[in-house]
């Protein structure tokens, strides 16, 4: 069986991470031999299990498996965050600055802030934009001083917003929270080893914290 991991909002899929994973759901008998990962939505011909961080539009032979619990039972969206000691208090003030975003193709870390841009008249350059792949990476440009602003998940900017100094001067709408899916003709006794087995990755435990670093930093664990 085959496992899809859209990792567009953030995550950490090293190989290193890939295999512990494996390893982990053959020990509680959910037989997935091959995981792969990448930032594009899933091809539903190629996967059996697919974790899709945002609501996904798939063939009705799938039916979801776990939902996300999201950090401090958030809503999830997305901000734009800058350093306090910037004065800037709103996004009218970051046209032609450098930022910092996770992926072209990520809605909360990329395409949500480009609408809130738009709907301000504001462009930025390609040489002015860096994406860094995940939300911890886009912050610390910024916290670093290589960026003049992020683009990052809402639960994510209000956490990392204390105590480091920074504000967000803007949030898009709330989108749709996604979770696992798998294909209904997989035999009930794996469907029901697989939650189980979903169902204990949580940031409780040291290895369940590790395996839960696949997963965009704003999933807090998963539930039925």
């Amino acid at each position: 069986m085959r496992l899809y991991i859209q990792t567009s909002e953030g995550g950490d899929p090293s190989p290193f991470r890939i295999e512990k994973l494996k390893e982990y759901l053959h020990l509680k008998q959910c037989d997935i031999e091959e995981i792969s990962s990448g930032n594009a939505v899933a091809d539903s011909s190629k996967a059996d299990f697919i974790f899709s961080p945002l609501q996904p539009s798939l063939p009705n032979q799938f039916v979801k498996l776990a939902n996300i619990n999201v950090i401090n039972d958030e809503k999830l969206s997305a901000s734009i965050l800058v350093r306090g000691s910037t004065g800037i208090k709103n996004i009218t003030n970051l046209a032609g600055v450098r930022i910092a975003f996770l992926s072209p193709e990520s809605s909360t870390g990329y395409q949500l802030q480009q609408s809130l841009f738009e709907a301000a008249d504001i462009v930025h350059n390609k040489e002015n934009i860096t994406f860094a792949e995940t939300n911890l990476a886009a912050i610390s440009l910024l916290l670093h001083k290589d960026v003049f602003a992020a683009g990052i998940a809402t639960p994510l900017a209000k956490k990392w917003a204390e105590g480091n100094g920074l504000i967000i001067v803007a949030t898009s709408k709330e989108v749709d929270v996604g979770g696992f899916w798998v294909r209904k003709d997989i035999s009930s006794e794996i469907i029901e080893n697989c939650a189980k087995a979903m169902l204990q990755i949580t940031k409780s435990g040291e290895q369940n914290q590790k395996l839960l670093r696949l997963f965009p930093a704003w999933v807090d664990s998963f539930s039925l």
